[in-house]
């Protein structure tokens, strides 16, 4: 499984509109090991509140199912 960071200051509405040209499942994986799916209005919505205001983020990890999907989210992931 490949794992890719979100960088540091993502503009999340560009990221979750490409989220959307994605042909897979994208799930942003905690240190705990939960998935959250970014293609899910409702998970984005949670993301974007929970996640991003407490510095997870940059703990945890992006994976997509995939491969092709990296490649277009390659501007927002180290």
């Amino acid at each position: 499984m490949k794992q890719k960071s979100l960088k540091p200051n993502t503009y999340l509405p560009d990221f979750f509109s490409k989220i959307e040209d994605c042909i897979g499942e994208v799930y942003f994986i905690t240190t705990e090991g939960n998935r959250i799916n970014l293609k899910s209005l409702m998970s984005q919505i949670f993301f974007q509140t929970t996640f991003v205001h407490h510095e997870e983020a940059a703990f945890g990890h992006v994976h997509c199912h995939k491969p092709a999907d990296y490649a277009l989210l390659g501007d927002f992931l180290e």
